[in-house]
C-alpha cells in the first residue's frame, strides 16, 4: 500500500485479525522480506507461527526466501485479484484516518503534523 507515494507493508492474520503496518524504504524484494521477518518475530513473541503467506504477484520473487526463512508457503493470487482480507484492512485504515482527520479542530495542518 502507498500513501502519498510512501510505501507501507500491511499484514493481517486470518484467524486472530491482528493487523500490522510497517513503513518501508522502497518496494523491492529485500525490503519486503525484512518487513515480513519483523512481522514474524512479532508473532513469535506471542507464540504464533506463520504457516501461509497470501500475497499479490509482487511477492513472487520471494517464494524461495519465504520458504527458507519463514518456513511458510506463499500463495500468490491471480493477476486481476487481490487478497480480500488485506483489501478490507486497507479500507478500514482509510476510513479511520479520514474520520480522525475530519474530527481534528484545525482548518489547516502544519507540515509537522502531516
Amino acid at each position: 500500500m502507498k500513501v502519498n507515494k510512501i510505501p507501507f507493508l500491511l499484514t493481517i492474520s486470518r484467524h486472530v485479525k491482528f493487523g500490522t503496518a510497517q513503513l518501508l524504504r522502497n518496494m523491492v524484494g529485500s525490503t519486503l522480506m525484512d518487513g515480513l521477518k519483523k512481522t514474524q518475530s512479532l508473532y513469535m513473541q506471542r507464540g504464533f507461527r506463520i504457516t501461509e503467506v497470501h500475497a499479490d504477484g509482487q511477492f513472487e520473487v520471494l517464494r524461495g526466501e519465504i520458504a527458507r526463512s519463514l518456513h511458510a508457503t506463499l500463495n500468490v493470487c491471480a493477476e486481476d485479484e487481490h487478497v480480500p482480507e488485506i483489501e478490507r484492512f486497507v479500507r478500514t485504515i482509510k476510513e479511520r484516518v479520514r474520520s480522525t482527520w475530519n474530527m481534528m479542530p484545525f482548518t489547516l495542518m502544519s507540515v509537522l503534523m502531516v
